[in-house]
């Protein structure tokens, strides 16, 4: 769905952040949970198909990501790993097929 999108968007926000300077100074406190660190970055809309609705996902997890690991290299081998995963969840899906199934008796008449 916008997985992907967003991940991405997400990458390239954080790489240009890095490349011209503009990474928040500060930090989260080491000891504060990640879940607390998503709910205080979380956006207030939901998805919904649009532009704008990528944009700002994506604004969200490059900033819960950037304050929950600040080290560059930590957080874009764990968005890739994210991304990667993205993937597969979008590639395999299960189906569900009753293509030449016999119809029990009791579901016929």
């Amino acid at each position: 769905m916008h997985g992907e999108a967003i991940v991405e968007e997400a990458r390239r926000i954080l790489a240009m952040a890095e490349q011209c300077g503009k990474l928040p100074p500060h930090k989260a406190p080491p000891d504060t949970p990640v879940a607390e660190i998503i709910e205080r970055m979380r956006p207030p809309a939901s998805i919904n198909g649009d532009a704008g609705s990528v944009s700002w996902y994506a604004d969200w997890l490059a900033r819960w990501a950037f304050f929950f690991m600040p080290d560059s290299t930590v957080r874009l081998k764990a968005i890739d790993l994210a991304l990667d995963k993205q993937v597969k969840n979008e590639v395999i899906k299960p189906v569900s097929c009753s293509f030449g199934k016999r119809p029990s008796p009791r579901s016929v008449g």
